[in-house]
């Protein structure tokens, strides 16, 4: 039984901005991605070494750490209710997350949040 449910970003559309990332994507880039999701939602926060990560603060905010071809790409996500929101994806290019994306992940991540708490999912 899966730990958690995938779901994507805005919860309102039919394909949400990670899905859009995902499928600009090339395809092998794109299938391991996808690998770590299916992974996410089967084995929960169990994953091995490397693969996820719990960004700082006080956000309930996590990442997957995909690559390929030496591109490294982070999935971040919020979990509610038995379910692992995909709110913001990027090809990360330096070492450090850009302060732009991660301030864009944690609105999601509260947005994501406030909206379950509002609608009692």
């Amino acid at each position: 039984m899966p730990k958690f449910e995938a779901i994507y970003y805005p919860l309102d559309k039919e394909e949400g901005d990670v899905e859009q990332f995902l499928d600009a994507l090339p395809v092998k880039a794109a299938a391991k991605c996808y690998y770590f999701i299916d992974r996410l939602e089967n084995d929960g926060l169990a994953l091995p070494a490397g693969w996820l990560e719990k960004i700082e603060g006080d956000d309930p905010l996590w990442a997957l750490r995909p690559e390929w071809e030496n591109k490294e790409y982070r999935l971040f996500f919020t979990l509610v209710k038995g379910a692992a929101v995909f709110i913001h994806a990027i090809h990360k290019k330096s070492q450090k997350l850009r302060k732009n994306d991660l301030k864009l992940a944690r609105q999601r991540a509260k947005e994501v949040q406030e909206w379950y708490a509002d609608k009692d999912r």
